[in-house]
C-alpha cells in the first residue's frame, strides 16, 4: 500500500475523522433542519413545476445561462457526464440556512446513445432489477404500483475514502408523459434508516434521524427526452446530512468534488445497465434441457 496520503485524502481525514469515525457521537436530526430542508424543497419544486409547464424548453440545461448550457452541452456531446452545482434561493433571493445540516444540491447531464424513451422508461420502473445494474443499490424491490406512481424499497451503500455506510430506505416517486419525447418523475424518500454492523451478526437499524448523519433526506428529479437516436437523461438531486463544522470551510471545494462523483456515477450507471438491459431481455429464452446458442 502506498504509504503516502492523497492531498485531498489526508486533509479529510485529519478534519472529518471525529465525524466519520465509528467511535464518533451520533448526530440528531432536529426539528429546525427539517423544517429548513421543507422550505428549500418547496422553493425547488415550486421553480421545477414552472420550468415543467414551459411548452418550448423541457431539460434543466435548458433554463440555464447560455455560457453554462453550451458547456454543458459540449461534455454531453463528448459521452461524458455534465456535473453543476445549484443552489435554491428564498423570496428575497438569500441563502437560505440549514441550522445543523447541509443541503447538497447537484444537476447531473448525460446521453444514453441507441436508446429509446420506450424501453428506457420501463427500464428506469423495473425497481425489482436494479440492484443487478446499480452498484450503489445492494438490493431492490418494488412495493406497490398504482399507475404512475410507484413506491419501492432500496437497501443503498455509500462508501467515501474510509467509511463505508449502508440504510434501508422507502421511495416514492410519480412520472409525467408530457409529450411522446418528453418523461418526467419525481422521486422522494420517505423512509432513511442507517445499518448498525450491516452484514454481520446484530445487524439492525438505527432509530430515525439518530445516527451518524451522513444522509438524512435524499430528492431526485428526472427529466428524460428523446433526441434523435438517444434519449438526454438531466438528474436534478438535493440531499440533507449533518452540519459541516466550520473549521473545515476551506475544504468544502474538495468534498463538493467527491458528492458530484457519486451523481455522475449515478447517470453512467444508467447508461450502462439500460445497454445491458437491452441485451438480457433480447437474448431468447432457453427451454429446459436445451443448450444455449454459444455454449461449448
Amino acid at each position: 500500500m502506498n504509504k503516502i496520503c492523497h492531498y485531498s485524502a489526508c486533509i479529510l481525514l485529519l478534519l472529518f475523522f471525529p465525524l466519520f469515525s465509528s467511535s464518533a457521537p451520533g448526530a440528531e436530526l432536529k426539528p429546525q433542519t427539517v423544517e429548513a430542508w421543507r422550505h428549500y424543497v418547496a422553493r425547488t419544486e415550486s421553480r421545477i413545476d414552472a420550468e415543467l409547464e414551459d411548452k418550448s424548453r423541457f431539460l434543466v440545461t435548458e433554463f440555464m445561462s447560455q455560457g453554462d448550457a453550451a458547456e454543458c452541452r459540449k461534455e454531453v456531446a463528448k459521452g461524458n457526464v455534465c456535473v453543476e452545482s445549484l443552489e435554491t434561493r428564498d423570496g428575497r433571493g438569500k441563502k437560505i440556512e440549514v441550522p445543523e445540516g447541509t443541503i447538497s444540491h447537484w444537476l447531473g447531464s448525460v446521453r444514453i446513445n441507441n436508446a429509446k424513451l420506450d424501453t428506457l422508461i420501463p427500464f428506469v420502473q423495473s425497481y425489482d432489477i436494479h440492484e443487478r445494474y446499480f452498484d450503489d443499490v445492494e438490493r431492490s424491490r418494488l412495493i406497490a404500483r398504482d399507475g404512475d406512481e410507484f413506491k419501492f424499497f432500496y437497501r443503498l451503500k455509500q462508501a467515501t475514502l474510509w467509511v463505508t455506510v449502508r440504510y434501508n430506505t422507502t421511495h416514492e416517486v410519480r412520472y409525467r408523459r408530457h409529450s411522446a419525447r418528453r418523461v418526467s418523475s419525481a422521486s422522494r424518500t420517505t423512509r432513511i434508516l442507517e445499518l448498525d454492523k450491516a452484514g454481520k451478526d446484530g445487524e439492525r437499524e438505527k432509530p430515525e434521524g439518530k445516527d451518524n448523519g451522513f444522509m438524512w433526506r435524499l430528492n431526485s428529479y428526472w427529466r428524460f427526452q428523446q433526441d434523435g437516436n438517444g434519449v438526454v437523461v438531466t438528474l436534478e438531486s438535493l440531499t440533507l446530512s449533518r452540519g459541516i463544522p466550520s473549521l473545515a470551510l476551506f475544504v468544502r471545494p474538495i468534498v463538493k468534488k467527491i458528492s458530484s462523483g457519486l451523481l455522475e456515477n449515478t447517470l453512467l450507471a444508467l447508461r450502462d445497465g439500460y445497454h445491458a438491459y437491452l441485451q438480457e431481455t433480447a437474448k431468447p429464452p432457453v427451454e429446459p434441457g436445451e443448450v444455449s446458442p454459444g455454449t461449448p
